[in-house]
């Protein structure tokens, strides 16, 4: 039996993250102690969308009541390709001895334009691979698996919300015992609403605290994912940042979120049709310590790959190396 030291798929990118449309280069790597033979070394490259959850339907029949349970699941394939790197396909009967040593073979696979973004949730998913195979004539072939990462593509300055400032004002009177009486409000301001990974969110909070308890400024950023299957869409909700912040009796302050967009996908989730995220930043303002009427602000903010322009560099001369 042919023992065999290493099998290894390695991409090019060192965190095997790439652009749609941008090429997956790397090598399969194989160590042999002994020669082998075989009919040929090929990587298989996927990409495909999948969601799946369950639901309890309640059905009656006359007198009789049934809770049925119900699988709801779509599936889009973006694409699926065999890619030869050694000898014969398979459906030859061709087999070649593979000598005893080191081996690297090269690949290159061109990804698709407009792919949508890889993404993982409770009940959906985005994902790529590669899967090398070394293809043994009359046994079992060997099998190696590996993930890699797309990045989709959204500009920002194409979408005008994303571009556009956002500002609120609120008050609220109270006269409850333990808030012993009152008026708190804000001034909430954001110069854009569109943002890449990375990103400081910009949101400032004036708050006029003019109660005798603190107030309490809640600032939660949330994903909601809609998820299609055939006939259905179910919504999942996942809290990706958080903070808070006091504001003393009688005082008037500014606070300035200290969020930062985390590592997620762009908004849209564009070339996707079963899977769509969205993102928004939920504000809270209440005095502490009771339940008397909050202030509560809902804002949509837009995750992109290619960041907002500012208007000077918009207007500056474009130059080229002729000008140089």
């Amino acid at each position: 039996m042919v023992k065999q030291e290493n099998f290894e798929l390695i991409y090019s990118s060192s965190n095997s993250t790439y652009s749609s449309g941008e090429s997956v280069t790397g090598q399969v790597s194989l160590i042999l102690e002994d020669p082998m033979k075989i009919r040929g070394i090929r990587v298989t490259f996927f990409g495909k969308a999948h969601v799946k959850w369950t639901e309890r339907l309640k059905t009656e029949d006359g007198e009789r009541k049934e809770t049925e349970t119900v699988e709801q699941t779509a599936e889009e394939v973006y694409f699926n390709e065999r890619l030869l790197i050694w000898g014969e396909d398979v459906d030859s009967e061709h087999n070649e001895i593979l000598a005893a040593g080191k081996h690297n073979f090269p690949f290159n696979f061109q990804l698709p334009e407009g792919l949508p973004s890889s993404f993982e949730s409770r009940y959906g998913y985005v994902r790529y691979y590669a899967r090398a195979t070394i293809d043994k004539a009359w046994k079992k072939d060997d099998h190696v698996q590996k993930p890699f990462i797309v990045l989709g593509h959204h500009d920002l300055n194409k979408a005008a919300l994303a571009t556009g400032r956002f500002d609120h004002n609120a008050e609220e009177t109270v006269c409850c015992g333990c808030c012993r009486m009152g008026v708190f409000g804000l001034e909430l301001s954001m110069a854009k609403r569109g943002f890449v990974v990375g990103d400081e969110i910009e949101l400032t909070a004036r708050i006029n605290n003019h109660t005798r308890t603190a107030c309490v400024s809640h600032l939660l950023m949330k994903m909601t994912i809609n998820l299609r299957s055939s006939d259905k869409v179910k919504t999942e909700e996942v809290i990706i940042g958080q903070a808070s912040h006091v504001t003393h009796p009688g005082v008037t302050d500014t606070w300035i979120s200290p969020l930062q967009i985390p590592d997620v996908p762009p908004s849209g989730l564009a070339g996707c049709g079963i899977i769509d995220p969205k993102y928004n930043l939920q504000y809270t303002l209440e005095p502490s310590g009771c339940n008397c009427d909050s202030i509560e602000v809902c804002i949509g903010i837009i995750v992109g790959t290619v960041p907002v322009q500012a208007e000077e560099e918009k207007l500056a001369p474009k130059v080229s190396n002729e000008d140089l």
